[in-house]
């Protein structure tokens, strides 16, 4: 088994962050540690005031697309956000924010939600990395 999961969410896409958000929830009911480390727009995706607004989705399917929204809307799929803070209760989850992309959109650390841990750089995310870990991106 593996000793931790690693997750890079580098854009803010529903299918992206709802895809993270449903991995760590596994790992988090396997007693699988996750370090989930958040870049570019997907920082900008979990501040407070971000939380509720449409995401895109990314595919190439309208068909996907149109499902997505569907159930989304209807509010028969879980947003992305609740999944997150409900997997941070299951289990060992630590969410980072990039410092770069932070700094870039001058947010505050008070303004994300309350299910991110703290602000740190890539050095911190690939140094928790070891080999037997596995590390997926969205």
């Amino acid at each position: 088994m593996i000793e931790m999961l690693n997750i890079l969410v580098t854009h803010a896409t529903l299918d992206g962050l709802t895809g993270a958000a449903v991995m760590a929830t596994g790992a988090a009911t396997l007693d699988i540690p996750v370090n989930i480390f958040l870049s570019h727009d997907a920082v900008y995706a979990v501040k407070k005031d971000q939380l509720d607004k449409m995401l895109e989705v990314n595919t190439n399917f309208p068909e996907v697309k149109e499902a997505y929204m569907k159930k989304g809307m209807s509010g028969e799929m879980m947003p992305w956000y609740k999944l997150l803070a409900d997997a941070k209760e299951l289990g060992d989850i630590k969410i980072t924010a990039c410092g770069l992309a932070v700094d870039i959109f001058g947010i505050k650390e008070d303004e994300f939600a309350d299910f991110v841990d703290e602000v740190g750089g890539v050095a911190d995310f690939l140094g928790n990395a070891e080999p037997e870990d596995l590390t997926v991106t969205f």
